[in-house]
């Protein structure tokens, strides 16, 4: 049948573009900025021991949830510091200043990170 060696060419060349295109494809849909929900405080002293803000002494706590606190527990991956968690049934995980737990029974994951305003340094963002 004529034209059927020319495209199966041109279907073999489509499908090896396409699957050295997918990586890429993958990538830059992965960097669209997407919308997230949490809370935030500011605070002076340290976690535990937190007091008003002040003009020379202020940090900000963040907490983040949902799908974005649920692919950071991810990708922090299981050789995170692992340490007892503030509530039975929870798995955390830290990393320098980053801590992200993870429910067993519902899945649901938080994570807390924070910064010295004054010095723009990570601080822990929770007191757990």
């Amino acid at each position: 049948m004529p034209g059927t060696k020319s495209n199966e060419m041109v279907f073999s060349l489509a499908m090896s573009l396409v699957a050295v295109c997918w990586p890429g494809i993958a990538s830059s849909q992965d960097a669209t900025p997407r919308k997230f929900s949490g809370q935030y405080s500011f605070y002076s002293g340290t976690p535990g021991e937190w007091a008003i803000a002040t003009k020379k002494d202020t940090k900000v706590a963040i907490s983040v949830d949902g799908p974005l606190a649920a692919r950071m527990f991810q990708s922090m991956g299981s050789a995170a510091t692992q340490s007892g968690s503030c509530v039975d049934g929870e798995v955390t995980r830290i990393r320098d200043e980053l801590m992200c737990t993870r429910n067993k029974n519902t899945g649901k994951a938080e994570c807390y990170f924070g910064f010295d305003l004054h010095t723009g340094k990570s601080v822990l963002g929770t007191d757990c």
